[in-house]
Parts: structure tokens; sequence; C-alpha cells
């Protein structure tokens, strides 16, 4: 990326004695409403992967999904006690300002970076409701400007430093108050809101990992994108390999097929050698399918589709509307009625029990 943008450093720190999951309701509250304004571009603030100790969203365009501006993350730490959170910009995209056709003015502004600030502000007023004692330090404005500007979320004069996370250091003795036991989070955001997929402590989905024989040449797969384009085909299956029962894929168009226990999709895909996969061939309207793009495998009767690191990504929405972006090369488990996005290209994993 080159040199940091002057605003990358805009973030927000937390002492609080609230948890880890109290936390991450919400910010995943503060996602769900901040959504950009009109004047700068309506984006969305989803979720993408949670840890016991990190949180990372990815603010990406309202209507298309997999068009990713800036991608930040909430580090948290607990001790003593208390807990730590601080949010750091990991990746972002910029434009520059022009006139006169193609001179070039300004510095570049940094897209999606109003929505960011959105959220640090209203996690920043969340937090401090919920803990009228916690310790909030906003970053904002340019980096090397004169000083930070002082937290909105502090009472006028006073002065907070930023949170510090050096590992020896040890937290200031203060009285630690008791946790707030927040209710769940109600929101009138749309079905497809984010959500918080896992928390410490409760049961999580299990994710295996990559098949070893087809995620090895994950790497080879991906030259094919710079072959060429050839002319796009229609979608078409083997018809000398055993379909698994019990699973279907559901096309846009309503055309049903069984699902193969491993079939590699895209514009006009390549199998791994030595392997039993079937190529899938779709014919996508949007042409924002990559040549090889995603990987749809049965492990153990479930179903699973890893991203093989394509232009425009992969995503999942649960039967419950939650979208969520895959990571290149890391399988992700279906549910019957999920929807899987291979780009802006839809396709529906079904089982055969279901109704049709």
């Amino acid at each position: 990326m080159g040199k940091a943008h002057k605003f990358a450093w805009n973030g927000i720190d937390v002492e609080t004695t609230l948890t880890f999951e109290q936390l991450a309701n919400l910010a995943q509250r503060s996602a769900s409403e901040c959504t950009g304004d009109a004047g700068r571009g309506k984006q969305r603030i989803t979720s993408t992967t949670t840890s016991d100790r990190r949180i990372e969203f990815r603010i990406s365009d309202f209507l298309i999904s997999y068009k990713k501006f800036l991608i930040f993350h909430l580090d948290v730490e607990v001790r003593a006690g208390r807990t730590w959170l601080s949010s750091r910009i990991d990746w972002y995209d910029t434009t520059r300002r022009t006139v006169a056709g193609f001179i070039r003015v300004g510095s570049p502004s940094m897209i999606a970076h109003h929505t960011y600030l959105q959220f640090v502000h209203d996690l920043a007023r969340q937090v401090r409701a919920a803990d009228p004692q916690a310790r909030v330090t906003i970053r904002e404005g340019a980096e090397g400007a004169a000083g930070p500007a002082a937290p909105a979320s502090d009472p006028p004069g006073e002065r907070r430093s930023p949170v510090s996370f050096s590992p020896g250091a040890q937290p200031e003795p203060v009285e630690v108050m008791p946790s707030v036991a927040l209710g769940p989070v109600v929101s009138a955001a749309p079905d497809d809101s984010p959500l918080v997929t896992s928390v410490p402590g409760m049961p999580q989905r299990e994710t295996r990992s990559a098949p070893v024989a087809e995620l090895s040449l994950a790497d080879e797969l991906l030259g094919n994108e710079l072959l060429g384009d050839d002319a796009l085909l229609h979608t078409r299956f083997a018809g000398d390999t055993p379909s698994a029962p019990g699973w279907m894929v559901r096309f846009p168009d309503g055309a049903q097929q069984p699902l193969a226990p491993v079939t590699v999709w895209g514009r006009n895909p390549t199998a791994p050698p030595a392997t039993n996969a079937v190529p899938v061939a779709v014919e996508d309207p949007y042409r924002s399918m990559s040549k090889t793009h995603a990987l749809l495998e049965l492990r153990d009767g479930v179903p699973q589709v890893t991203d093989l690191h394509s232009t425009n990504g992969t995503t999942v929405t649960d039967d419950r509307g939650a979208l969520r972006g895959c990571e290149p090369g890391s399988p992700v488990s279906l549910g019957d009625g999920w929807v899987v996005g291979l780009g802006s290209y839809r396709i529906t994993v079904l089982t055969t029990t279901a109704p049709q």
C-alpha cells in the first residue's frame, strides 16, 4: 500500500469493566447502525472473523457486497478484571480528487473513512452509556497535526491518554466496577445485517481444515486467471461422477442439480489434476465470477465452500439472512437453504428432503 494515509491512525481506545462478549455486542450494534450517508456513499459494515482477542470488520458498498473499501479490526485484552479495546485500520481504498480532465490535485481521500468514524463515535457512545466509568479515547484527524482532538466522549476540559497495550504494563489501581448485564441486541436493521459469528464461551460451528489434495493446488488454479478471457461456457456437469445423496444446488433460474462430492466453480474452471473434482462452468451475466472461483465439496456429509482467491470474493448468507465474507483458502461450512455468492452470481444449497 506504500505510505500510510494520514487518517489511517484514526480509531478508538477503551478501558472498561465490560466483558469481551458485551463489547462484541456493542460493536455489532454499531456496525448495523452506521451506513455512511447520501453525500459520500452508502456502505455496510460486516463482521468477518471473531476470536477471543480480535474482531475483524469489512466496509463494502451497500448494494454491491463484494466491492470492499476498508478493513479494520478491534483488538481486545483482558487483565485484572478490566478490558482494553483498540481499533486499527488494516486495509483501505483511496480515490484522488481531479479537475480539468486528467490534472490531479489535492491528496487522496480514504473511501468509507466517514463510515468508519461513524462506527468509532457510535461505539464510544454505547460504551460510555453501559459503563460511565470507562476511559474512552477517540483518535481522529490527520496524523502529525497539532495533537489529537480531545475525546468526544470525555467531559469538557478532561483529556485522557490513549490506551496502552504493552504486554508488561500493569493497569493503574482502580475500583473494579461490576459488569453491566446487557440484554440481547435488538436492531431494526434489515435481515441481512452482519452478525458477530462467535464469542468466547459460546458454542461455535466446527470449521475443518481445507482438503489437502485440492487446496494445495490453489495457486495452480489461480494461474488460470492470467491465461486470457475465453468465451463463456454454459453450466455443465460431468455425468460419470457419482453425486452425493442428500444435497442439491439450485441456480438463479430455478434449475436444480445434485451436489457432487467435489466441484470447482467458475466461468471456465480447471479441476485439480489427479482428483475426482467436477468442473462446473457457469455463464455469469454479471461477469463478476473468476474463471476458477471457488471449491464446493462435501466433507462428512456437510457441504463446504472455499474461495480460491477470486477477484470479487465469495460470500455466504445463512438462513437468518446474515452475510459473511469467505477468507480465501479457508473452508466455510454450509447449511440447508444457505446462499453462496460467487461474485454477484448466487446459488442456493438445499437438502433433498427440504420442500421445493
